[in-house]
């Protein structure tokens, strides 16, 4: 799997990947790897405190 720590959803004919990253470093390891194989991004957005998680 290309995104082993995120899920892969299907959203019409877009796929979306979601998930929690550890960091700033690899979030930008995933947006090299989706440049990589060539993958269109849209759109990148982030929830200050993802379900789940505490500050």
């Amino acid at each position: 799997m290309a995104f082993p720590e995120l899920d892969a959803e299907s959203r019409g004919e877009d796929s979306v990947l979601v998930g929690v990253l550890r960091d700033q470093a690899a979030l930008y390891g995933v947006l090299a790897q989706l440049e990589g194989l060539g993958i269109a991004l849209i759109d990148v957005s982030s929830d200050p405190c993802p379900k789940g998680t505490e500050r």
